[in-house]
Parts: structure tokens; sequence; C-alpha cells
């Protein structure tokens, strides 16, 4: 954009060049030194040239910047826009390939420590679902065990129903025992009749109050006050 700069100061500077800090900070040296044209310029020089890359205004302002290094055809563009021969440019792409190298080998060692904690944080969380498990599975056989105990225990056996003389009148202090319907001994059913009585001339049939074996307490033609036990039922 003008007349060509010197530059070969930067040339053995940019031999020793390591990383995109150091790049940028060369980059801004050789702007300085070919009069600081405006990113406007640079882009309308950029545009009349075919063969050239795009030198976009935010490109640049990032590569002086040094937030990020740039492809190789925007840095070539750039010295080239800002006076810098062939050879000059074969210099800055050298020094853009050595930045380039440590760069890919920064993001790989960070990928590769990323990767370390993952299998790190995954490797824990095998663990914990490992004794999760564990924890569950004893739990569980604890259950079974307990529930095939129960199973073997062996019934405890029930008593026997009672079989009870009615309340049929408020002011009849017994009940007769007027017919028994089965013999004692006798196997009966739930809700089955058994027994005839007469509460203050009333009579009624009492049934069983479930299934068993009759044993009869009251013999007929006896009486019995309300509530007293006629007869068991026991179980079978």
């Amino acid at each position: 954009m003008g007349e060509r700069p010197y530059l070969e100061d930067l040339e053995q500077s940019l031999a020793s060049v390591g990383n995109r800090e150091q790049l940028a900070a060369l980059l801004r040296e050789l702007h300085v030194r070919a009069g600081a044209p405006s990113l406007r310029t640079l882009e309308r020089w950029a545009a009349a040239r075919p063969d050239e890359a795009m030198l976009s205004k935010s490109t640049v302002s990032d590569m002086l910047k040094g937030s990020r290094l740039p492809k190789m055809a925007v840095l070539t563009g750039f010295v080239r826009a800002c006076g810098a021969g062939p050879d000059d440019v074969t210099a800055w792409r050298r020094a853009w390939e050595r930045v380039a190298a440590a760069e890919r080998a920064r993001a790989l060692a960070g990928r590769t420590e990323r990767d370390r904690m993952r299998e790190e944080v995954l490797a824990e969380v095998r663990a914990q679902a490992a004794r999760i498990i564990a924890e569950a599975e004893a739990e569980a056989a604890a259950l079974l065990e307990h529930a095939r105990a129960e199973a073997a225990r062996p019934p405890v056996p029930a008593g026997p129903l009672t079989l009870a003389m009615p309340s049929l009148g408020e002011h009849a202090p017994e009940g007769l025992v007027t017919r028994w319907l089965r013999r004692d001994g006798d196997r009966v059913e739930a809700d089955e009749p058994l027994v005839e009585v007469s509460v203050d001339k009333v009579e009624s049939e009492v049934r069983s109050p479930g299934a068993g074996v009759l044993r009869i307490q009251v013999p007929e033609r006896e009486t019995a006050p309300p509530g007293r036990p006629l007869a068991l039922i026991e179980p079978l």
C-alpha cells in the first residue's frame, strides 16, 4: 500500500515465534510499519485481488488482537497487503506453521485432560451404581428370606367360635334351648341353623358363626342367660 517497510529485524523475530500472542505482536508491528492502513482499506485491497483471501474487518481485528489464529491464506494476504515480499511471506508462513502446530498440540492436550476427567467421573458413577445395585440386591435377598421363613412357619391354630344365647327381649333374664338341629360332634357350615331357642316365648333359630365341628355346651330343655355360650365350633 506504499513503499515496502523495513522487515529484516521482524524476520529474525519470526524465527523464534512459538505462540499466537507472539505472532499477533509481530503482525501489529508490521501493520504499524506499513502505515497502519485501516481495516476498511485492507478489506478493499483484498477484494480487488481475486487470488487473495478475504480480509474482513472482524477477521483482521481478531488476528491483530491475538484472540484467534487466522487461516494461513488470511495471514499471507495481510502481510502482502502490508508490503511484504515473497521471501518475507515465506518467513511468515513458517512462523504460522509453528504456531498452528502448537495450537493443535495444546488443543489435543486439553482434550486429553478432559477425557481423563470424564473417565474419572464415569468410573465414580459406575462405582456408585454398583454399590447401589449391590445394596438393593442384598435388601431384596433379605426380604425374600424373611418371606420364605414366614411361609415355612406353621400356622397358629385358630380358636373355637362361640355360639351364644341371643338376647331377644329386654326383660327376659334367660332363654330356653328348645331343640338342637345338629348333633354334638357334627361338622357344620357357616350360617347353618344349629339350634332353636325360646326367649320370652319368642322362638328363633341360631345359626353357626362359621364352619367346624359342633361341641354342644347347653343341652335341650335347659336355660341360659343371653350371651352364654350354647356351643363351640372347633376349627377343622
